[in-house]
């Protein structure tokens, strides 16, 4: 299905993107790309917008030269053996060119800067900002739980046990550890997870990845404590890449600052390859009239 969404987005009249939040975390990644693919397996909750001659296909909702700094996302999507370049992130759609033929579906988030195009659904966990306008035509999910993967993964549950639809399995499999990291592993001290996250993971454990119950602690723990590395290791990012990593931006009195945080020292970073142009460069492509480095 990701193999062919990149020639569908180039060849179809009529879209619809499945999309995730701009942080594009784990969570929002994985739950776009299995609830396209869900989505273009029941065509029909997306009625009437959706058509026979209309493609659905995922989105990550990041450019693509940053796809890179989402660590926990590229690790573990390889670990899926999802190839990177089968994905289609936010700057590889012609937004601006098609707002009519070209429909969204807003994963772990409900209000999008995307306002020309028509939202046909929504799935989100988050409560509800009262800023937020609703087309009463869209399909719309919105629970608080410890995770959006929990919520996609409860549809994909119902079909799957219908009828074992193929790629379903892979799809709940992906969802498995994002709710496994966003539940911060079932901790009683984050009190993230609710009921569904439990039943949901648990449900995979046992009918995907064949996991016996007694096992289920130590599997959950390895794999989030990989998750946790991941998202941390920046042994492949450049003096570059690293001021994007963990970016906050300040606008204020026609003033932008610009405040990369490292984890590690400055003094560290500094000594980093053709590191006082890549500064030059991250302060003219933020527009920045201060950059302040921010270390451990």
């Amino acid at each position: 299905y990701l193999q062919q969404c990149r020639g569908l987005l180039q060849r179809a009249a009529r879209k619809i993107a499945v999309i995730g939040n701009e942080s594009c975390d784990l969570d929002s990644a994985v739950s776009a790309l299995a609830l396209a693919y869900h989505l273009h397996c029941t065509p029909e909750l997306l009625q009437p917008r959706c058509t026979k001659d209309t493609v659905i296909i995922p989105v990550l909702n990041v450019v693509r030269n940053e796809l890179a700094l989402k660590t926990e996302v590229t690790y573990y999507l390889k670990q899926q053996k999802i190839a990177l370049d089968e994905l289609i992130c936010s700057d590889e759609v012609e937004w601006e060119n098609e707002p009519n033929n070209l429909d969204l579906v807003l994963v772990d988030h409900h209000m999008t800067k995307l306002t020309n195009h028509r939202i046909v659904g929504i799935v989100d966990h988050r409560p509800i900002d009262g800023a937020a306008k609703f087309n009463t035509d869209a399909f719309r999910t919105i629970e608080l739980v410890g995770s959006c993967a929990t919520l996609v993964g409860r549809e994909l549950m119902n079909i799957f046990q219908e009828k074992q639809e193929p790629g379903y399995a892979e799809a709940l499999e992906l969802l498995y550890g994002a709710i496994v990291l966003d539940t911060v592993n079932f901790s009683k001290e984050a009190d993230k997870a609710k009921q569904l996250d439990h039943d949901v993971v648990e449900f995979i454990e046992k009918n995907v990845k064949n996991i016996e119950p007694e096992d289920s602690s130590g599997y959950r723990e390895s794999l989030f404590k990989s998750l946790v590395a991941a998202r941390s290791d920046i042994s492949q990012l450049n003096a570059y890449q690293l001021l994007f990593k963990d970016l906050k931006i300040l606008n204020q009195n026609g003033r932008t600052v610009s405040l990369p945080g490292f984890p590690m020292a400055v003094q560290e970073y500094l000594k980093l390859s053709e590191c006082s142009q890549h500064i030059n460069q991250f302060a003219s492509s933020t527009q920045s009239n201060v950059v302040l480095l921010l270390g451990m």
